[in-house]
């Protein structure tokens, strides 16, 4: 308290202010008071707006206010500074009201007044003092309450709540904990049952003198949801130890049990995936020894839980194997897929398996472990070991069969022009009619032979290629040269519409005509009328050749065929395609061993075109000059325009 304290007496009677004057001025207290006066009620209050007062000293008789309304208005102005009523009668009834609409004290008036007055001024405002803290206690416990997020109540030993905070009222679905006072859980929005088990829980605490902690419960709360509940209960008691009530708390819990609930649901997923997956997965800890493994690497290995049970993975390949997988920087790149190698199972028997492996990491970067997915892949590579057996006894055969078809096919040939050069005499028309359908068999049959061999050892990589800086330009020129006739006598005109900028690139020369030729002779058989076109271009890094027609195009659903092995398509008119559907097959596999691809554009009964594309070589020297960029065939004269 300060040396010096502030009164403002509010009396309009002189005698009554002197003496409460020489009451606090004769005091033998350490206290020292600074005494203001006014008459009126507002002159009283215009004191209290202006100034801080520790106590005030109140008439209730003056001559702008009278009675307990002049305390209350008061209290009003500054419901902080105690008030002291001083009145003149010995009114206990009147002290008792002054008291209960604010004041702290009151005295009656006279001599006896000059003894007590300094210690009830005291006295009042050390109580002032008191509940002015108690208040902000109170303020700061409604605070920490309002701001606590679980919820938080209180009831008595009859099971009605004396309070709670806001959390709990908004479960219980009402505006304000005030609201929740005076009720029990039967008069809230709880089921039945929940009321009940919540009351037994209350009553077992309370009868054993026991909290109890962390309890799961359900509640149905005011918006129809279904919570979970983590629920703590303890007994209160009053100063003399008795327990007089109940002090819960709860949090929601529903959002964590139900992230839990999926969480087990998932692990089971996955460990139902993982028992029962038809591939062997191992989990290994950062210094590489197995932690975990399905029932699949047991049976695949031949070994047990006891064998396997922190096994160093490396033990489980051939010697030098793990170090090869090692060699691909799987902890690094974290991930490895598909690497075929072989590991060893309990009795020693050598297994092929195709390996994956994920690497396992901590939030900092650190191994941690490894994933792996294993497939036993011993039955395919011993069915490949068979495929390929197979096809190399098979391209024995056909290449066998095929140099022994040719030797008899050549002399057949030989003879038959023979014949028709009249070596045996004299050929009648008839004669010459039936020889040269023979020798046109014969070629055919022998482009066969020729097609199914370049097939094979394309197949089996033993074709070779003779690589050489060339231009594609010229083969377009000696493929249109060399064919022309042949499209005029089908009644079609023939074009090149050349780039004559492009660079020379690298590729076998004698392959490339075999392709154009192949695309040529594939447009003549579906095309009655109209034109053949080669044409190239230069795409940014590559050159595209292209051999347009006329012809009747393809239809989509024949699309697929094309390129697949011993396929061939009608026509759509009465001319017989021929050949023997290896054509395009052929030439794909050459433009691709020489880093290309090919590809068809086509629309049915308009024409088709087919694309290849070859890369421009970083060796590829300056363009050449080439003969005139377009070469159309006039067929009603039978020669080239140029």
């Amino acid at each position: 308290m300060s040396d010096e304290i502030r009164v403002l007496q509010v009396d309009d009677d002189e005698i009554d202010i002197r003496l409460a004057k020489r009451a606090l001025t004769k005091s033998s207290r350490s206290a020292k008071f600074n005494i203001e006066s006014a008459g009126r009620l507002s002159e009283a209050i215009n004191h209290l707006n202006a100034n801080q007062y520790d106590v005030v000293l109140l008439d209730l008789g003056l001559p702008d206010s009278s009675g307990i309304e002049t305390v209350q208005k008061i209290c009003q102005v500054n419901p902080n500074v105690p008030i002291v009523v001083l009145t003149g009668l010995e009114d206990e009834e009147t002290g008792l009201k002054a008291i209960k609409s604010g004041a702290a004290d009151y005295l009656v008036k006279g001599p006896a007044m000059e003894n007590s007055l300094v210690k009830t001024i005291l006295y009042a405002i050390e109580r002032k003092k008191a509940a002015q803290k108690l208040h902000e206690s109170q303020q700061m416990l409604q605070l920490v309450m309002n701001s606590i997020p679980q919820a938080v109540f209180w009831k008595d030993r009859n099971f009605v709540y004396m309070g709670c905070n806001p959390v709990f009222a908004r479960h219980a679905g009402l505006s304000s904990p005030q609201e929740v006072v005076g009720k029990t859980d039967y008069d809230l929005c709880w089921r039945k049952e929940e009321a009940d088990h919540y009351i037994e829980f209350d009553k077992r605490v309370m009868d054993t003198n026991t909290p109890e902690y962390h309890t799961i419960e359900p509640q149905l709360q005011a918006d129809g949801r279904q919570a979970w509940l983590d629920t703590n209960k303890v007994p209160l008691y009053d100063s003399e130890g008795k327990v007089v009530g109940i002090l819960g708390t709860y949090e929601d819990i529903t959002e964590r049990r139900e992230a839990e609930r999926a969480r087990q649901i998932a692990e089971e997923r996955y460990r139902t995936i993982f028992e029962n997956s038809a591939v062997a997965i191992t989990m290994a800890d950062e210094n590489e020894r197995l932690i975990s493994w399905n029932k699949f690497t047991e049976d695949m290995l031949g070994m047990t839980k006891k064998d396997l049970q922190f096994k160093s993975i490396k033990a489980l390949y051939p010697e030098g194997e793990w170090d090869k997988i090692r060699t691909h920087d799987v902890r690094q790149k974290g991930l490895l897929h598909h690497l075929e190698t072989q590991m060893v199972k309990k009795d020693g028997e050598i297994i092929h398996v195709d390996v994956s492996l994920s690497v396992l990491k901590d939030p900092d970067g650190r191994v941690t472990g490894s994933i792996g997915v294993i497939r036993d892949i011993t039955e395919r590579k011993e069915a490949d070991k068979k495929v390929k057996e197979a096809m190399e006894l098979k391209s024995q055969f056909i290449s066998t069969v095929s140099h022994e078809l040719r030797t008899p096919l050549t002399i057949i040939k030989e003879d038959i022009s023979l014949i028709m050069d009249g070596a045996a005499g004299r050929v009648k028309p008839k004669q010459r009619e039936i020889l040269e359908i023979a020798q046109r068999n014969i070629d055919r049959l022998a482009r066969l032979i020729n097609d199914v061999l370049d097939f094979q050892k394309l197949q089996s990589g033993r074709a070779k290629f003779n690589m050489q800086d060339n231009s594609i330009n010229s083969i377009a020129e000696n493929v249109y040269n060399t064919m022309a006739a042949t499209v005029k006598k089908n009644g079609l005109d023939f074009r090149l519409a050349l780039d004559s900028s492009l660079p020379r690139i690298t590729f076998d020369s004698d392959r490339m005509i075999q392709v154009f030729t192949n695309l040529v002779s594939n447009a003549m058989k579906f095309t009655e009328k109209g034109s053949i076109t080669i044409s190239t271009r230069r795409i940014e890094n590559s050159i595209r050749v292209s051999v347009a027609d006329t012809g009747c195009g393809i239809k989509q659903e024949d699309m697929s065929k094309l390129f697949q092995q011993f396929q061939q398509l009608s026509s759509g008119g009465n001319r017989r395609t021929g050949g023997t559907g290896l054509g395009l097959a052929i030439s794909k596999d050459i433009v691709e061993k020489h880093g290309g691809r090919i590809w068809v554009e086509s629309e049915f009964g308009k024409g088709t075109t087919f694309h290849l594309l070859l890369p421009i070589k970083s060796t590829a020297r300056e363009p050449e000059p080439v003969s005139p960029q377009v070469h159309p065939f006039d067929c009603a004269q039978g020669r080239p325009v140029g």
